[in-house]
């Protein structure tokens, strides 16, 4: 409030109370991207360090932090800014461990300091000592404060330091945890290494084996895999992963050993990504386990040697190899591992599935004698007149499956697009259901976003067999609990089997069912009802309308 010159009072107005906080990228100054490691750990950000307990993160860390200490370059040759080291070590003891490390390499130790709690003097003057979790951000600002030079934050590892009140396995939990660590290490202009375990189960995207939420590797700018050398197993091997300023650089490998212990690098640079070498040791481990001896393993071979000797002349129909393998008591279970492992050729005429054997199998044979015995067996099987075409055959091969769709809609008088509510879907017995229910096809994108929530723990303990569960929702998870309430009764008769292909099928979809669910069992991932994998797995092969109606979140 003001007053004019006649002395009338005259209302200011009042600045907002609320309101948005607006940033004009025209006002906005560029600056480069400043590094601790060029093109490999960056100033302001966090980095995740990531890999298997015992393959050496925390001997890097301790490298990291001599090198920092003393500004000497990095491996690859490299600059290091000089400056001092702040570590929360929740693993390794300060004066048998982390100390003799740092002499080994000859750190400046006046440089390196261990933020090991915290304390508090309550009002009758008692100090209070108590370990230090992230949440305590305002007591890693202090240490930073005290330490002005600092130039490396190291958390070893981020369980310890997580909170017991935090659940790591939800995405929103885990972020209002890592948020104001990363708002620290912007304004205070501090690299912060994050070191966490890799999950037990291998998958070919290495940032999706960080232990616990996809939030560690989303929040990080950069995520470098400590890796085990598969050919060598005293070679460890540095990899990158996900980089999002900049483009990804090559690897690096070095040993752990000597007296003292300590890293050893090598020169030469490793031109591998994180992916490809998780993508190798699944090969790997899938390998392994098909040539694990024992008697397991010589009753696939054995059913290897007999699908090589039964398909040598071409494809056979699976009723045929069924018949054969009950007739000289093979089980069929063995040999349905042994087509995974031979990867023989699913086809399809007349609504007949044929097994084969793969192309590389069937090289030593002239092709046209092979397809023309081929074309010659499938047309004696079906009683189909030698006068077909080759040509015929063929495309009967690739429109089979469409045809099969449309007569399976007509059937239950259903128009190809249009799509059946679930009052319109078939009533009767179980068995009436399995034969021929058809859902609706947002059960597909349902499914998928399902499996999504519970991996990301923002749907957890949902089961619609079991009414009087209460799963656990997270903000992101209630629409979609809401979209899942209206589909009720077709997710209950998914989660029953209701219409489903089977793993022990002979049809295509049960085929391809059944090799994906081996797949992740031979990987360790769960493939029980109800798990992410199962999900996924049953979204592939549910047989559906063509027509979608929802956007799932």
């Amino acid at each position: 409030m003001t007053l004019t010159n006649d002395f009338q009072q005259v209302e200011q107005p009042q600045p907002p109370r609320r309101g948005p906080i607006l940033i004009r990228m025209s006002d906005v100054k560029e600056r480069p991207v400043k590094w601790l490691w060029q093109d490999r750990i960056p100033l302001g950000k966090i980095t995740m360090l990531v890999g298997r307990p015992g393959n050496g993160k925390s001997f890097l860390t301790i490298d990291m932090a001599a090198r920092v200490s003393l500004g000497r370059p990095w491996p690859d040759g490299t600059a290091c800014p000089k400056g001092s080291v702040i570590m929360l070590c929740g693993e390794d003891g300060p004066d048998d461990t982390i100390r003799p490390r740092l002499n080994a390499i000859e750190a400046d130790a006046e440089r390196v300091v261990l933020l090991e709690g915290a304390f508090d003097i309550d009002d009758n003057d008692d100090r209070k000592e108590r370990l230090i979790t992230l949440s305590d951000i305002t007591y890693i600002e202090d240490a930073l404060k005290q330490n002005r030079d600092c130039k490396l934050l190291v958390v070893d590892p981020i369980g310890t330091y997580i909170g017991g009140k935090t659940d790591a396995n939800r995405d929103n939990e885990v972020r209002a945890q890592l948020s104001p660590l990363a708002e620290l290490a912007k304004w205070h202009e501090v690299a912060v290494v994050v070191v966490a375990h890799h999950r037990k189960s291998l998958t070919p995207n290495a940032d999706d084996m960080t232990m616990g939420s996809v939030a560690f590797s989303g929040i990080a700018r950069a995520v470098w895999h400590v890796v085990t050398d598969s050919e060598k197993k005293d070679r460890r091997l540095l990899l990158p992963g996900k980089m999002n300023l900049g483009p990804r650089p090559d690897g690096l490998a070095f040993k752990i050993g000597g007296i003292p212990v300590c890293i050893s690098w090598e020169q030469e640079p490793v031109c591998m990504t994180a992916n490809e070498a998780m993508a190798a040791q699944l090969k790997a481990d899938r390998a392994a386990a098909s040539n694990k001896r024992g008697p397991k393993s010589e009753a696939l071979d054995e059913a290897k040697e007999f699908l090589v000797e039964l398909l040598k002349n071409g494809p056979v129909a699976i009723k045929e190899v069924k018949g054969v393998c009950e007739k000289n008591e093979i089980s069929w279970g063995t040999v349905r591992r042994a087509r995974i492992a031979l990867e023989l050729v699913t086809s399809s005429i007349d609504k007949v599935q044929y097994w084969q054997l793969p192309e590389p199998e069937m090289s030593a044979r002239v092709p046209e004698q092979d397809e023309n015995l081929r074309i010659a067996r499938l047309q004696q099987s079906n009683n189909v007149s030698p006068s077909v075409s080759t040509e015929q055959v063929r495309s009967a091969q690739v429109s089979e499956q469409s045809e099969s769709s449309r007569d399976e809609a007509k059937k239950h008088g259903v128009q190809e697009a249009t799509e059946a509510s679930p009052s319109e879907q078939i009533d009767g017995d179980s068995s009436d259901m399995q034969q021929t229910r058809i859902y609706s096809a947002d059960m597909k994108k349902l499914l998928v976003a399902l499996a999504i929530a519970i991996e990301s723990g923002q749907l957890s303990g949902f089961n619609p067999l079991c009414p009087d569960a209460k799963p656990r929702v997270g903000k992101s998870g209630l629409e979609l609990l809401g979209n899942l309430s209206k589909h009720e009764s077709e997710l209950t008769a998914v989660y029953r089997g209701e219409g489903l292909p089977q793993r022990d099928d002979e049809t295509e979809a049960g085929v391809d069912l059944a090799e994906r669910l081996a797949v992740l069992e031979t990987d360790g991932i769960p493939t029980h009802v109800g798990s992410p994998a199962w999900l996924r797995a049953i979204a592939e092969v549910l047989p559906v309308h063509k027509t979608h109606s929802l956007t799932v979140p």
